[in-house]
Formats: C-alpha cells, sequence, structure tokens
C-alpha cells in the first residue's frame, strides 16, 4: 500500500512538471530599455508569474523577464495580454534549435560568454547581436539591414559553434536545453509574436518540495510508532 502511494505521488508529481501552459496563463510584452530596434530584449510579464525562477536578477526587469523573438516576420502590440502556450516549435513549424537553445539558457543564467549585463548601451548593442543571431539560427530568418549579421563573425553565433559544433547547432533542441518557445495567441485566436522562455514554471518546483515534505512527514510519523510484539 506504501510502495503504491509513492508511485502514485511520482507519477502525480511528473504530470505537474511536464503540464503546459494552462490556456488562463496570459502575458504582456513590452520594448526595454535594452532593446534593439524592433528585436529583442522585450520584457514579458506572466500571470501567473510562473518562470522567474529560472532567471537571475540580472534578466529580469520590472518584475518580468527578458526574452526574444523567434519569428522576424510576426509581430505583436506592447502592452496587451496574449494566451500562451508552450512549444518546441513556432507558429510557423520551425523547431527550436539547440544552439539558440544554448544561447538564451546561458543568457537567463547571466552566464553568457562576452554579454554585458551591466553597461546599458554595451548591452543594447549585444543584445541586437544576440537577436541576429537567434533569428539566424531559426531559420536563417534577418531583421534586416538595421541588425548585425546573424550568422559567422556574429560573437554569439561563434559561440555557439564553437560550443556545439555546426552538426548541432541548428539541430531541435528536443530538451537538450531547458528552454522552450511561448507561442502568443490574441482573443481571436491569431498567432503573435513568438519569445523564448527557459526554465520549469514553479508550480512544478512547488509540488516537487511539497511531494519531498510530505514522503520525509510520512517517514518521521513512522519512526516514532512503537513496535508491536
Amino acid at each position: 500500500m506504501k510502495v503504491n502511494l509513492l508511485i502514485a505521488g511520482v507519477m502525480v508529481l511528473s504530470a505537474v512538471i511536464a503540464a503546459p501552459a494552462s490556456a488562463n496563463d496570459a502575458i504582456v510584452l513590452n520594448e526595454s530599455i535594452y532593446s534593439f530596434g524592433n528585436g529583442g530584449e522585450f520584457t514579458a510579464e506572466t500571470t501567473p508569474p510562473n518562470f522567474l525562477n529560472a532567471y537571475v536578477p540580472a534578466t529580469i526587469v520590472n518584475g518580468g523577464f527578458e526574452t526574444f523573438c523567434v519569428e522576424a516576420s510576426v509581430t505583436f502590440n506592447p502592452g496587451v495580454a496574449y494566451s500562451l502556450t508552450l512549444s518546441d516549435t513556432d507558429s510557423q513549424g520551425r523547431a527550436l534549435t539547440e544552439g539558440t537553445a544554448f544561447l538564451y539558457s546561458k543568457f537567463a543564467k547571466g552566464e553568457l560568454d562576452g554579454f554585458d549585463y551591466i553597461d546599458t548601451d554595451a548591452r543594447r548593442t549585444e543584445a541586437g547581436e544576440l537577436q541576429a543571431a537567434i533569428w539566424n539560427l531559426q531559420g536563417h530568418q534577418t531583421g534586416g539591414p538595421c541588425f548585425p549579421s546573424g550568422g559567422a563573425g556574429n560573437p554569439f553565433y561563434d559561440l555557439a559553434v564553437a560550443d556545439l559544433g555546426l552538426n548541432h547547432i541548428t539541430a531541435p533542441n528536443n530538451g537538450v536545453f531547458d528552454v522552450e518557445i511561448l507561442q502568443l495567441l490574441d482573443q481571436a485566436g491569431k498567432t503573435c509574436q513568438n519569445q523564448l522562455v527557459a526554465g520549469v514554471p514553479e508550480p512544478g518546483f512547488a509540488s516537487l518540495g511539497m511531494l519531498a515534505l510530505g514522503c520525509m512527514a510520512a517517514r518521521r510519523k513512522k519512526s516514532r510508532l512503537p513496535k508491536t510484539d
């Protein structure tokens, strides 16, 4: 009976962690002080704020996490609330690549080599380079002449190549790095700009902690039971 309860708890925990964003979840995007042109960084505020656990203070602005778009030809309206879903592909069916997921995971953790998280002007310039590299890794997209090159010579593209190799940078991520795509929908169900998000939503971690505490409490309670003949 106790074994069955433990198995059931693990199954519930797995379901919670793997659960996608709820249909009631919402996101509001705004340009950031670090935005380059019409690209990232953007500040994303979600309701509920499930994703902040994956970000360091340097990548959280005004209570929202900093993000980058994965579609150069799809737009959004700043300040408007959209519904969201988590996906491994963008709205046009392009898979999230290992290169993009690697770069964004490092960015979110404050560990992206060559990225200045402190100086505003330098960060804005490097956000443009990172956005260009992401677009290039997501199907050779480009933001036009106002953006730097996203291919060879771009410091963040080159970093992805150096760490992952040419054979991996455009391979589907498939969970290699803990990053997913947020697909945005307006009230009419129309697809809007897709963004990147790092980490596992906080409810999964909260449930993990509750399950662990429950198991520990059960063990302590068992240890206090008197012996019987």
